[in-house]
């Protein structure tokens, strides 16, 4: 399983606050004493790309010196690398509480999602998005899908109605393009459908 970094595509000066706290030491009985501490809190659309190479889950490569050539040695059966892969789609479901975030309530679950089951081990589909004055480039999408459908037998899109001004367009891009749109927990819910459908 491989993630890229999870980068924020709006300006952090024009969509953060500033959060007074207090630190608190480590004091004897009956004393109390703090900083004041400042923390920045921003707002922000996150992109991230995540890729699971299905053909080396619950595996390891072997170099045939001989041959030349590297074959897998599973050491796991089908069923339990196909629940491997199961639990990392189902995870983006419940993505939350990172790093120090838990008493801000961060959510960090998709509000827009592309998922490509690929024939092919690419990382093409994360640049798919591209967010300019709040609206995702069409043009984009349409080249990026279109560079990967000859090897991606299911590509399917999640939306979080009221994330980008333009999702209208972005929807009739996407059915145009013979995507299913659907929202974002059921089109993860649907990968995890057509996944259980394959074979490994």
């Amino acid at each position: 399983v491989k993630v890229s970094p999870a980068m924020g595509l709006l300006p952090f000066e024009d969509n953060a606050v500033v959060d007074f706290l207090t630190r608190r030491h480590r004091m004897g009985e009956g004393e109390m004493r703090g900083d004041i501490v400042n923390v920045e809190i921003g707002i922000n659309l996150y992109k991230c790309g995540i890729a699971i190479d299905i053909a080396r889950i619950g595996g390891e490569e072997k170099v045939d010196e001989k041959t030349r050539s590297v074959k897998i040695e599973y050491y796991v059966d089908n069923d339990a690398r196909k629940k491997r892969v199961f639990k990392v789609i189902e995870m983006l479901r419940y993505l939350s509480d990172y790093s120090k975030q838990a008493r801000l309530l961060t959510d960090f679950t998709p509000d827009i999602i592309l998922i490509a089951f690929q024939d092919v081990y690419s990382h093409r589909l994360q640049k798919a998005f591209r967010l300019k004055n709040g609206k995702l480039d069409l043009e984009r999408i349409e080249a990026v899908i279109n560079d990967i459908k000859e090897y991606s037998p299911k590509i399917i899109a999640g939306i979080l109605p009221g994330v980008i001004e333009n999702e209208d367009e972005v929807r009739a891009k996407l059915e145009e393009l013979e995507v299913e749109v659907k929202s974002t927990n059921e089109a993860i819910k649907e990968a995890l459908n057509y996944l259980d459908e394959q074979d490994l």
